[in-house]
């Protein structure tokens, strides 16, 4: 705990941060669907904003699961976002995408939150 915080503080900002992305993504994209894995968040109005269509994924999937469900629901798009909030997972795509063509970024101010995108024209 660093000085001047308050006891249990930080255990409880990871909640709200991601309570708080989420209810700004669903003000300002067009469409917030969920499914089995997270959610799905579209905005035809803006195709080339890659945060406002993405896949966040929420529980555990495999590599073959999350690539799966990126090209199900952006197959219209010619790049593939993913946003993985669990970490484990987040670290297991890692390893699995190294390499394969995905740019890999992960916010070091939320470690939680590994974000995963292909840029290569994909149709």
């Amino acid at each position: 705990m660093t000085e001047g915080s308050q006891p249990g503080r930080e255990a409880g900002a990871l909640p709200r941060a991601l309570r708080f992305s989420r209810e700004t993504i669903e003000l300002i994209a067009d469409d917030v669907r969920p499914i089995d894995a997270g959610f799905v968040v579209r905005s035809p109005s803006l195709p080339n904003v890659w945060v406002m269509n993405h896949v966040r994924i929420t529980e555990p999937v495999s590599s073959d699961e999350a690539l799966a469900l990126a090209d199900e629901h952006l197959a219209d798009l010619c790049y593939r976002e993913l946003f993985v909030e669990d970490e484990q997972t987040g670290q297991s795509l890692e390893q699995s995408l190294r390499g394969t063509g995905w740019k890999i970024e992960t916010d070091r101010e939320t470690p939680f939150a590994i974000d995963l995108h292909c840029g290569r024209r994909i149709a």
